[in-house]
């Protein structure tokens, strides 16, 4: 799937039911795993339910693109037996077989998959959950909504494929490069970083804030979200709030093929758009889908905010 093919609401839904969690227990931190009397790994996940291993799951199905990130980042890829019509990254992703649609599942398809275990967001529709529980196929919820969320959610993984090994790899170089860019800018006084904005650049236009994993990656990124007050971690803004804020720096994610030139170029011909001072500024960047995807690209994301927040700062 490619995330900003739509206008921003479309992505934003999308995002929400198929990409908005793949973290853990909903918080940063987790329940951890625990092992029984007779050896059983016994996990709790991001909807409560309790999930009981005797042994790794050899068959996967994955309900969200993250969690297909993570599985394959993790170098078990060819556990996967089932995935969601918007996985596609990486490539070899997409020759997967479906079972899954924008908020559908092919209940049919994914039992004919003879999954071990199904990884979920807690996104998912708890009516098709509950169904596939129905037929004596184990669920597992993952949520993230921060970066801590992310470490916690690779190492859950790790935990439940029996590949604790690659997941705590991928959590120490994950943690050195997020390492990496807040000591960059650690030294940047609060009042003196810039001021950013995240959203859409079309009608209607949405934004994040606290609650989003993309507010996370700003803040983390050394930057000030202009919608940090906002009640809903998606709000919806109008054009003209966006204007009085004025911000800094404008960050879209991949935008209907266009790259960063030509966003920038519509924006300086577009009513409301031309006056903010990022626009005049030529400070508006095309972060790509990697920062729509609660999953590894995350940290690729943090990396690209920072830079486009302190495009003078090397390294």
């Amino acid at each position: 799937m490619t995330l900003f093919d739509r206008p921003f609401f479309s992505t934003l839904c999308a995002l929400l039911v198929h990409l908005s969690c793949a973290g853990l227990f909903g918080c940063e931190s987790g329940t951890p795993a625990r092992r029984s009397d007779i050896g059983a790994t016994v996990l709790v996940d991001a909807l409560g339910d309790t999930l009981r291993l005797d042994a790794p799951p050899r068959r996967l199905v994955s309900l969200a693109p993250s969690l297909t990130e993570m599985v394959y980042a993790l170098g078990e890829e060819d556990r996967l037996v089932g995935v969601t019509e918007f996985c596609d990254y990486p490539p070899e992703a997409a020759t997967k077989p479906r079972v899954a649609g924008f908020n559908v599942i092919n209940l049919e398809l994914l039992v004919a998959a003879h999954p071990d275990l199904v990884l979920a967001n807690r996104g998912n529709s708890p009516a098709d959950l509950a169904a596939i529980r129905q037929v004596r196929i184990p669920v597992f919820a993952f949520q993230i909504d921060s970066l801590p969320a992310l470490l916690e959610g690779i190492e859950t993984l790790g935990v439940l494929l029996g590949n604790r090994h690659a997941a705590d790899s991928l959590r120490s170089s994950w943690e050195a490069r997020m390492n990496r860019v807040s000591a960059a800018v650690r030294a940047v006084p609060p009042n003196k970083r810039p001021r950013a904005f995240f959203g859409g650049t079309q009608e209607p236009i949405y934004s994040v804030g606290p609650g989003s994993f993309v507010h996370d990656l700003i803040l983390r990124a050394g930057g000030r979200n202009i919608f940090d007050d906002m009640g809903a971690a998606w709000p919806r803004i109008d054009l003209e709030t966006l204007v009085k804020r004025d911000p800094n720096v404008i960050l879209v994610g991949y935008h209907e093929g266009a790259d960063t030139a030509q966003v920038l170029e519509r924006l300086r011909d577009a009513p409301g758009w031309r006056s903010l001072r990022a626009v005049r500024e030529g400070r508006v960047v095309v972060l790509g889908d990697a920062v729509m995807r609660e999953g590894p690209r995350l940290i690729d994301a943090l990396e690209a905010i920072s830079h486009a927040l302190y495009p003078d700062r090397r390294g």
